[in-house]
């Protein structure tokens, strides 16, 4: 997990020669524009990953006011194969948007309601859900396991 500040403003650019971007970044490279840095580098503890590929679980729905997020992915905001790369974006009025790839935010109905994001341990043998509100950035966790 890679906290990162974008004091440039182009991380999800699309233009041509702006670098480093978000779709290009290699974690293994902690690189960072002119006026922006890499505040921190979060390592998920050993046997700790993202998933299930069902999250939560197929047809696992929350309670309202929650009960529009998606928790049936490991992550809902993240990019569907490849590298499932994903971004939390939190402008400087605290709002958030959510990203998979170079470009604008995604916009989804799911999104708009909020984001989860599931970690597995085979270890303990059980999932802990984050759930991102995205009027208020504020987050819950949910044990499933």
């Amino acid at each position: 997990v890679i906290i990162y500040e974008d004091g440039d403003f182009n991380f999800f650019s699309t233009v041509a020669g702006v670098q480093p971007t978000f779709g290009g970044y290699d974690p293994a490279v902690l690189r960072a524009g002119p006026s922006s840095r890499v505040l921190e580098v979060i390592d998920l503890p050993k046997g700790v990953v993202f998933g299930p590929p069902t999250g939560m679980g197929a047809g696992a729905v929350l309670p309202a006011p929650l009960n529009l997020v998606n928790v049936t992915t490991p992550c809902s905001f993240c990019l569907a194969g490849g590298d499932g790369r994903g971004a939390i974006l939190f402008d400087s009025t605290g709002r958030l948007s959510y990203y998979s790839a170079d470009g604008p935010p995604l916009g989804t109905a799911d999104l708009m309601q909020g984001a989860s994001l599931s970690l597995f341990s085979a270890d303990v043998g059980g999932t802990r859900t984050l759930v991102i509100g995205t009027a208020t950035g504020g987050m819950r966790a949910f044990n499933n396991g």
